[in-house]
């Protein structure tokens, strides 16, 4: 690899990425969300902000996540994704996929504070330290992140043999 890719590479870790996930069920917790990104090896959440909002369209309850980053994997599925979503044209999204066919809407965004100035009422700010991550018992999991954790590694295995 040239030095020129390799340093374009590395400048997708350097910055400060921040990401909006949107369309999540209520029913699921800020620690499903951080553990879908740790464990499909994009990144690691410092913090995460949690907004409840009322749907136009079905008029049900989601939330948005705002996420601020600890640090990204530096691995080629991150680099993917980080591209994926920096790139994507104006009115689309990047899908994260979670649980086998279902997928929230993502984007970048400049500055996760932003969201305290919306007026929102019941927003739920939770930090996690780089200690969180070391400290989660990863064979004591739910029968869910099990089978995001199949559902990915079969992924993982399709794009290699498609890319082979």
């Amino acid at each position: 690899m040239s030095n020129t890719s390799n340093n374009s590479s590395n400048n997708l870790y350097n910055k400060n990425y921040k990401i909006v996930i949107h369309g999540i069920d209520p029913e699921y917790t800020s620690d499903y969300i951080i553990e879908i990104l740790y464990i499909q090896h994009i990144a690691m959440v410092k913090r995460i902000i949690l907004v409840p909002y009322v749907s136009n369209e079905d008029g049900c309850v989601y939330m948005s996540a705002y996420i601020d980053v600890h640090k990204w994997y530096e691995c080629q599925h991150s680099r993917k994704f980080i591209k994926m979503i920096k790139y994507c044209p104006v009115g689309y999204s990047l899908l994260l996929y979670h649980y086998i066919n279902l997928g929230w809407p993502v984007q970048l965004i400049q500055n996760t504070d932003s969201v305290f100035e919306l007026g929102y009422a019941k927003i739920e700010s939770i930090y996690y330290g780089l200690e969180y991550y070391e400290n989660i018992d990863w064979t004591a999991e739910s029968e869910t992140m099990e089978l995001v954790k199949a559902e990915f590694i079969a992924k993982q295995c399709a794009e290699n043999v498609l890319n082979n």
